[in-house]
């Protein structure tokens, strides 16, 4: 069962990362989505091994892509996605659970 949309009271943009180009990074169609963003700093293992500093979790429905160094932004602050990993209860996937890097503000 999808985690419920009262429990996601924001909305996000998202740019999928789609690999560098000889210019630099190229991202696909920016989507939006709602979610629940908590902007709270911790250690997290990515899904290479890596232990990295996330400064914030970012939580959206299951069924939406977003791999490895997407662009996320939320009101006017761009995170970097480091990781995604699916939440479970019984029934299956509920939610995906973005692990992000940022946020780079308007001013940065």
């Amino acid at each position: 069962m999808p985690i419920p949309t009262a429990t996601l009271p924001h909305t996000i943009t998202i740019e999928p990362y789609e690999g560098d180009t000889a210019e630099g990074p190229s991202y696909g169609t920016a989507t939006t989505v709602r979610a629940r963003v908590v902007a709270k700093r911790r250690m997290v293992r990515t899904g290479n091994g890596a232990d990295v500093s996330a400064s914030a979790t970012i939580t959206v429905r299951p069924g939406v892509t977003v791999p490895a160094e997407s662009k996320v932004t939320h009101g006017d602050r761009t995170y970097t996605v480091l990781d995604a990993a699916n939440g479970h209860e019984l029934r299956g996937t509920h939610s995906w659970q973005l692990l992000c890097d940022g946020p780079r503000g308007a001013t940065a």
